[in-house]
């Protein structure tokens, strides 16, 4: 399980990094342009597309770095007036290191179409406004050349907190986000702009995204119990499911059926009574229980004997195909009798 952290968030524990643990943020850019550049494919010209923020500064350290590997490499930048701190440090360096560096947007089609793989460092997780000319034009040329687009951070024009996409976005194959997966990587529409998403380790110590509200469940992060010989269906969990009404049987079935698969050894629908014939016939493996119904829903008073059915049960799925009706008055009354997960 991975800590997710908002656009505020990762901005603290960078700076906290910094200000208070006394590593410097040319340390941290450059652990992180290193990265990147794992993500590279081996061989080919690599365009590098530099904003004039963080997320540019890492762009020209990942430039830097191909060309004294004698990588083909050329830095694409626009707004040289704009650079600023770290941008233009590692523009300077870069420069001075003989990287061959590119402002001219009369090249950009040429250099994207010379290249095989493009790094993404226009715009970063502090992006608060649309993409504007020429940078919403670069997005659309890059997503329409078919190239391989390794993105640092975030896509440029994904919004790091929501996912949202402002106005414009590149298509990434592989996100490169440092030391914790950021919001927007993961919500969607971002997320599918994101591509494979790979957290770095860059140095920024992991105990500073403890208190997100967010994480990102692996596969890892799954139990799964091993059958044994001398077990039987009880020694695995007994799931409860609250699911259906009369016309909406399927969602409650899929959902009782997934809850076996997931590894409950023991599976009890409890299902409006007017549904409860239609359920039964879904799956042999599964039991039903009929509670009260009006109208084909669960009923109002259906709660305290739904609180009976939940006794011995370790969890409970609540919610697939219930409608819209009495059935929102049962959840109401349920709400407050509920002791299991």
């Amino acid at each position: 399980m991975k800590n997710v952290l908002t656009p505020a968030q990762m901005r603290e524990a960078d700076q906290y990094t910094i200000d208070m643990l006394g590593v410097p943020a040319c340390v941290l850019m450059e652990r992180a342009a290193m990265a990147v550049v794992s993500h590279l494919p081996s061989k080919g010209r690599v365009l590098v597309l530099c904003g004039t923020g963080n997320n540019g500064a890492d762009g020209f350290a990942v430039a830097r770095i191909l060309h004294n590997r004698f990588r083909a490499v050329t830095c694409f930048f626009s707004d040289e007036e704009n650079l600023r701190g770290d941008a233009l440090l590692q523009h300077d360096m870069a420069q001075r290191m003989g990287v061959p560096l590119e402002s001219e947007w009369g090249r950009f089609p040429a250099l994207l179409a010379d290249c095989e793989a493009v790094v993404d460092a226009l715009f970063g997780t502090g992006l608060s406004r649309d993409l504007r000319w020429p940078y919403d034009e670069a997005a659309a040329q890059v997503n329409a050349a078919g190239k391989y687009v390794v993105a640092v951070d975030i896509p440029s024009g994904v919004h790091g907190g929501t996912g949202h996409i402002m106005g414009q976005a590149i298509h990434a194959d592989v996100t490169v986000t440092f030391q914790f997966a950021k919001a927007g990587c993961l919500l969607l529409p971002g997320r599918e702009y994101t591509g494979k998403l790979a957290v770095e380790d860059i140095g920024i110590p992991q105990g500073l995204g403890e208190g997100s509200a967010l994480c990102w469940l692996e596969q890892a992060d799954i139990p799964h119990l091993p059958r044994t010989m001398a077990g039987n269906k009880t020694s695995y969990g007994h799931a409860a499911v609250l699911a259906g009404s009369v016309g909406m049987t399927g969602a409650g079935a899929l959902c009782a059926q997934a809850a076996l698969r997931a590894g409950a050894g023991l599976v009890s629908w409890g299902v409006p009574a007017a549904a409860q014939s239609t359920a039964a016939a879904y799956a042999r493996e599964i039991m039903t229980c009929p509670l009260p119904d009006e109208d084909g829903q669960f009923s109002p008073d259906a709660a305290e004997k739904a609180a009976a059915f939940l006794n011995g049960k370790k969890a409970l799925a609540l919610g697939p195909g219930l409608g819209r009706g009495a059935a929102s008055a049962f959840v109401a009354q349920l709400a407050g009798c509920i002791s299991c997960p």
